[in-house]
């Protein structure tokens, strides 16, 4: 299966340089991605479906490695936060998920 770390069709990130897709096309754009998404991924996680000017979420960066969130992993696979803060998760097997939510703030 395809891993995409961020499908990010709309950034707003300061000093972030990102080639958006038109706010007046996102809708068609997404539609079209749901065939391709559905084949070639075996799932997709949802950060946030609008903009926000400061996150709420407690560790969302995951500078704190995995405090804050909660994971869980059925069969063969891991769950890990490298040195740069990058979220891997990894399923071994076409049986094994590989999931993680927010917890509790710490």
């Amino acid at each position: 299966p395809i891993l995409l770390s961020q499908y990010n069709f709309q950034d707003n990130t300061p000093h972030l340089v990102m080639r958006n897709v038109v706010l007046e096309e996102c809708n068609e754009f997404l539609e079209n991605s749901a065939a391709i998404l559905k084949k070639y991924t075996k799932g997709y996680g949802l950060w946030a479906y609008r903009n926000y000017r400061q996150s709420e979420i407690f560790n969302g960066s995951f500078m704190l490695g995995l405090e804050g969130w909660a994971s869980q992993v059925i069969g063969e696979g891991t769950v890990g936060v490298d040195e740069e803060g990058f979220m891997n998760l990894s399923s071994l097997s076409m049986d094994s998920i590989v999931k993680i939510e927010q917890g509790v703030k710490q």
